[in-house]
């Protein structure tokens, strides 16, 4: 197990990256630098790799603004970033409840109702793009020229 820093980002799969990049979006991450994400190496190569990413140090996430930057978010540069949402990944942005998870929060955590607010912003603009890939797939299966 070692920091992203030290693997070529190719060696990733979309879902691993796709997976930090929905819990930045949501937490409003302002640190996901190199040295933030662990590789794990596991005997599991079903989705086309062995290498797990597991997103450490959350201690800038759930910001009272917006100031979110793309040298922040270390997963931004890697071309997977661009890749379309999988299946999985669209069905489990579906099915966030942002209520439910706030309502989480507050019975567990003391946080300032303004970030769970940018929370909420976060998951429902998550949320927004994945319809909006959801209907471009959707007007692509229906369109007899591309077939």
């Amino acid at each position: 197990m070692g920091p992203v820093e030290n693997y070529s980002s190719d060696l990733f799969t979309v879902d691993e990256v796709h997976k930090i990049a929905v819990l930045d979006l949501r937490l409003l991450n302002l640190d996901r630098n190199p040295c933030n994400i662990l590789v794990q190496q596991t005997d599991d190569c079903t989705n086309g790799s062995n290498l797990r990413l597991i997103p450490i140090d959350h201690g800038l996430t759930l910001p009272d603004c917006f100031q979110v930057s793309s040298y922040d978010l270390v997963w931004m540069s890697f071309s997977q970033a661009e890749a379309p949402l999988s299946q999985r990944t669209m069905d489990y942005i579906q099915a966030i409840n942002v209520d439910d998870d706030i309502k989480f929060i507050e019975s567990r955590f003391a946080v300032r109702p303004i970030c769970l607010r940018n929370m909420k912003i976060s998951t429902l603009l998550l949320q927004q793009a994945r319809e909006r890939q959801h209907q471009t797939r959707s007007r692509q299966d229906d369109n007899p020229f591309d077939k």
